[in-house]
């Protein structure tokens, strides 16, 4: 078999100007048949694909302005240039004059503006770092927009990628007699791809796509099947599967850090590259994306046994399962370090609903807000997981069927292969109040615990206890999930289905970055804030501290010394898991009508649902339950001071419902089709472990509880159609026309062809408010209405909508506006702020998620294939050409969820252009059977 595919047979992406190259090349093949007739049969097969193409162009980067490389950002104070940000103004450290922290600008006082030789928006050269601007000069130039346009300035061009694929199977079958069969399978997979980073050296891609990945899996079964008699067979199985997934950073191999200036960066054989550098928005972010480099090797092996009997009316099955699981990974959230610029220290605290400063200034100012890294330390988990079954389908009259089962399932908590994890629980007292407990396995009794660490601990009332459980948490032994479905036959043409069950989400993942092994003392986690980390001007006396860290300095000796980091740092973060988690599971059921309207067409009616109950949900567990007053120091508020705590708890629920409706038409006269229809709504508080900002995020358990979070899942669509089939063309021989020549059956006849059709609603899009952290904006009209004008205290720099479902402009920000901000001064609506004791639940935003609709999505797929006939021994050619998205409908990615700015909820990609292309493809193959 043989696939060809290249860009001059696709259309161009919706957002590409120019068409960029792409070529795959799929080939493979297939034999099998038998060794010793009717005794033992082989088969084998393999495939590969190469790909070689370009990602399209990248839209709506940041990078410096010619003027902003030299310290000169009098570009910002030109509202036309600032992207609905109105006029940039930056000010010297601490900001204009306020009578009280967290207070506004006092009047009286001369602004104090950043400015060299009288020129605002402008640094002098003798204060603008030598590195920093080294670095600022790797950028590529501006290249989108206007000449002086700060944001959104820059598209990447196309970037190269390759994919490449080599697959094979091979499987024995024997059969000893008629009482024993039995087959092995071993099955290969290699899948190296690369990425080109958009930002070059710089890098600035995200996670997985930069440099090189390597997904490499194998996996073996071997199965015997042993029939007693006609009523009794019992089949046994054992399995293996092997997988291994890396990713390394493009410049993996090589210290660039240290070449351009950067000092204090750690350094190893994978460690290359830039650290995480982070602008507050006002540049694209560059360095290592974090969580690379990632190593992750899983083998499993598994022992099935299930054992069939029946007797009389009665199906009866049991089972057992056994898997050992086996799981390495290397995967540092931040092994090569960040560092955050977040443009406060040349912003005015003073005025909290306008756009100064920025990051890109601190960081030609060497002002760094705060950084942190950790130590490049990999673990291996693991775990057992059982499980056990009996089930009887029972024909309880011609027309009634009934099935009946349990199954009991036992997933062993994991410890880690060398007991390096500890574990955390605690009371979350505000202020400072908390108190908690560390356990550690007591096989590392003898692990030192650095100096550092032991008075982190003493400061914020933690006890260290050693424990001989290993997992660190107690088992669940008594899952239990009874299933029952039922069948009843109506009349010869209608049946009625219904069905429901437990399952249990035993094995249930929550990622590399909140395991237990990421812990103190193993596992070192440091970050680096200012103390305190304020910033204002009170009456002329500015406190505005930095982390202290510089440029050339970094981390300086932790860079590479795991014991001088744990020295040098507190904690950093403690992952910690429930003691008693329960184990997450979800109540499905079922109910459907099916009637058949002809002999070969059939439509089913039905509804389908579940409810799940403890979902594990990861947040921040040290949290203030209230509100942290604006200026006020946070870590002043939280219950433990000098670390953070991501806490994993199975409290999360979360419902499912749908109406179905199928209509099956069965191969009838060169016709089969299977149609659908799906309305559905899913609704839970489970945010994903990962990228939860992207949906809005937890506001605050501690003070809100889970439940206020309730809303649309992330995966919500509400409407779903599907149409596939396949019709033979009615020309050739044996067909309606053309059916008496053989050169016309030669050329028109026998021919195939196939559809699918597919559209859904779209996906919802979570907002947070654009004034502080952690609260939703209030929902004030339809998203979808333009119009409006824009309320300074409520909705700064928020551009109101002329027209909305364009790409320009998916939604109305005006149709939301901020909840106010928590103060200890007075209420004043003028600024948005309300006095904390008067603020009730307010400053979080409304109960449940606030979100709207993204664009929706159709494409039709079509086929045309043939098979010929060759004068071999039955030989068959099929010829076949596929499209993919035959009319070119562009599918939209979502917008952005910014409520700010001209371009915050534009719409810039496709939906599949990063996956598959999005735009119409065509290729042809060829294949050959005998």
């Amino acid at each position: 078999m043989g696939v060809l595919r290249n860009d001059r047979m696709d259309a161009l992406d919706y957002f590409s100007t120019s068409r960029t190259a792409y070529h795959e090349n799929l080939f493979g093949a297939t034999i099998g048949g038998p060794i010793w007739k009717n005794k033992i049969f082989f088969f084998g097969d393999g495939q590969g694909t190469r790909i070689s193409n370009y990602v399209p162009p990248q839209p709506n980067y940041t990078v410096p302005t010619a003027l902003e490389r030299t310290g000169d950002f009098s570009e910002q104070l030109d509202p036309a240039n600032t992207s609905g940000n109105g006029a940039i103004y930056l000010y010297q450290r601490g900001g204009n004059v306020t009578t009280t922290v967290g207070g506004t600008d006092a009047p009286g006082f001369a602004p104090r503006y950043l400015a060299c030789n009288g020129k605002q928006n402008v640094i002098c050269p003798t204060e603008v770092n030598s590195v920093a601007q080294n670095i600022l000069s790797l950028y590529p130039m501006p290249n989108q927009g206007g000449a002086h346009q700060v944001f959104n300035n820059y598209t990447v061009p196309a970037t190269s990628t390759t994919n490449n694929t080599t697959q094979y199977d091979v499987r024995l079958d024997y059969n000893f007699s008629s009482k024993d069969q039995m087959f092995g399978r071993y099955s290969y997979s290699n899948n190296p791809t690369t990425f080109t980073p958009p930002l070059g050296v710089l890098d600035g891609g995200g996670y997985g796509g930069d440099g090189q990945n390597s997904n490499y899996g194998k996996s073996g079964v071997f199965s015997e099947t042993h029939f007693f008699s006609p009523s009794l067979s019992n089949e046994f199985r054992l399995g293996y599967n092997w997988l291994h997934a890396s990713y390394l950073q493009a410049q993996s191999a090589s210290n660039i850090a240290a070449k351009y200036g950067l000092g204090g960066i750690p350094t190893g054989p994978t460690l290359g590259g830039f650290p995480n550098i982070n602008f507050g928005g006002t540049l694209s972010g560059i360095g290592v994306p974090s969580y690379e480099p990632s190593d992750e090797k899983q083998n499993v092996g598994q022992i099935i046994d299930n054992l069939t009997k029946i007797v009389g009316a009665h199906t009866l099955k049991a089972g057992i399962n056994f898997q050992h699981v086996r799981f390495y990974g290397l995967q540092p959230p931040n092994g090569i370090g960040y560092q955050n610029f977040s443009g406060v220290y040349t912003s005015d605290p003073g005025q909290p609903n306008a756009v100064t400063g920025s990051g890109a200034a601190d960081f030609l100012l060497d002002l760094m807000n705060n950084s942190g890294m950790n130590t490049v330390t990999p673990f291996t988990d693991l775990r057992w997981y059982y499980s056990a079954f009996l089930q009887d389908d029972w024909k309880v009259t011609p027309r009634l069927s009934v099935n009946l089962g349990l199954r009991w399932e036992y997933s062993q908590p994991i410890r880690e292969l060398h007991d390096e994890q500890a574990n955390f629980f605690g009371t979350y007292a505000g202020m400072n109040q908390g108190t908690g407990t560390y356990l550690i396995p007591e096989k590392q009794s003898g692990f030192p615990i650095s100096s550092t660490l032991a008075s982190t601990f003493a400061a914020n009332h933690i006890s260290t206890q050693y424990t001989s459980n290993e997992s660190l948490v107690h088992p669940r032994k008594v899952n239990f999930a009874p299933r029952i479905g039922v069948s009843y036959l109506l009349d010869p043409k209608t049946v009625l289905r219904a069905g429901g069950g437990i399952f249990y989400g035993g094995l249930e993942n929550i990622g590399l970055g909140l395991n237990l092994a990421n812990n103190a003392p193993f596992f070192v986690n440091a970050s680096f804030v200012p103390t305190p980390n304020q910033c204002y001007n009170v009456l002329g006396n500015v406190n505005c501290p930095t982390n202290a860290q510089t440029l050339e300095t970094g981390f300086g000796s932790a860079a590479n010394d795991p014991a001088v980091l744990a020295n040098a740092s507190g904690i950093g973060t403690i992952y910690a898991q429930d003691q008693n988690a329960k184990s997450a599971y979800t109540t499905a059921y079922n109910l459907s009508l099916q009637h058949s309207i002809t002999s070969t067409l059939t439509f089913t009616l039905g509804y389908q649902g579940n409810q799940s109950r403890h979902l594990r949900v990861s947040y921040n567990a040290n949290t203030f339950a209230g509100y942290v007053p604006r200026g006020e120091d946070g870590q002043d508020y939280q219950p433990f001071h000098d670390f953070s705590v991501v806490n994993v708890a199975s409290a999360g629920i979360g419902r499912y419902d749908s109406l179905q409706a199928k209509l099956d038409k069965q191969y009838h006269n060169g016709l089969y089709f299977l149609a659908g229809y799906t309305w559905s709504h899913c609704l839970d508080d489970a945010f994903g472990p990962i990228g939860q900002s992207a949906y809005g995020g937890y506001r605050n358990p501690n003070l809100l509880g889970f439940r206020y979070d309730y809303g649309n899942c992330t995966q919500d669509v509400r409407n779903r159609v599907t149409l596939n089939g396949q019709y033979e063309l009615p020309f050739g021989r044996g067909r309606r026309f053309a059916n008496k020549s053989i050169l016309t059956d030669t050329l028109i006849g026998q021919w195939k062809t196939s559809l699918t059709f597919q559209a859904q609603s779209g996906d919802p899009v979570f907002l947070n408010s654009s004034n502080q952290g952690s609260s939703y904006p209030i929902r004030v009209i339809d998203p979808m209405s333009p119009g409006g004008t824009a309320d300074a205290a409520t909705q700064p720099q928020f551009n109101c909508a002329t027209k909305t479902g364009t790409l320009s402009q998916w939604f109305n920000p005006c149709a939301f506006k901020n909840p106010p901000r928590a103060v200890l001064g007075a209420t004043d609506p003028t600024q948005n702020f309300i006095n904390v004791a008067e603020a009730g639940l307010q400053p979080s935003g409304p109960r449940g998620r606030q979100s709207v609709v993204g664009p929706g999505f159709n494409r039709v797929d079509v086929s045309l294939f043939k098979n010929f006939v060759l004068p071999l021994h039955e030989t068959n050619l099929q010829l076949r050409a596929d499209g993919f998205n035959v009319l070119n409908h562009p599918s939209f990615s979502n917008p952005g969820t910014s409520l700010t700015g001209e371009t915050g909820q534009a719409i810039t990609s496709t939906r599949f252009s990063s996956l598959i292309p999005d735009a119409r493809v065509i290729q042809v193959a060829a294949r050959v059977s005998f």
